[in-house]
């Protein structure tokens, strides 16, 4: 996936999620699936390097956008 297409995706399940009143886990799935929560956790996207950065209290993950295969709710 395209770094692009990560950042408009992950924008848009953050403008609805601070829409709702619910608590959400967002999972970003490639070779491993990794947890993110918007209450907790930061995450940043390089188009230069192709690469997502999530970070929370566990530590730094940096994902390559190429193995992304699906960000669900």
């Amino acid at each position: 996936m395209k770094a692009s297409a990560i950042d408009r995706i992950m924008s848009e399940i953050l403008k609805q999620y601070k829409d709702s009143s619910g608590v959400i886990n967002i999972m970003v799935a490639g070779s491993n699936c990794y947890a993110f929560n918007p209450d907790t956790d930061e995450y940043s996207i390089s188009s230069e390097d192709n690469v997502l950065l999530l970070e929370n209290d566990r530590g730094t993950q940096w994902i390559s956008c190429d193995s992304v295969t699906s960000i669900e709710i």
